[in-house]
């Protein structure tokens, strides 16, 4: 489908949940994601309870690593 549309066909993934839904280490989800769509929204880790869970305590690691997979293939992020 992201082959025959004119806009973006996006799908909402995580990188935080067990290793067989996980975006970065689920080859099925990869393929899924890989395969049908060209923009992806990140499930929870973006969301701010996990960016910001304490004053003064910022955690992007599992932000970074989502966003470094799309980029690095090739797929946009909302």
């Amino acid at each position: 489908l992201k082959d025959l549309a004119s806009f973006p066909i996006g799908i909402a993934v995580s990188n935080t949940d067990s290793p067989g839904t996980n975006i970065l280490t689920s080859v099925p989800e990869q393929t899924v994601a890989e395969q049908h769509f060209n923009q992806m929204t990140a499930g929870n880790i973006m969301k701010m309870s996990y960016l910001h869970p304490n004053l003064n305590t910022f955690t992007f690691t599992d932000a970074d690593a989502f966003v470094a997979y799309a980029k690095s293939k090739n797929i946009a992020v909302h």
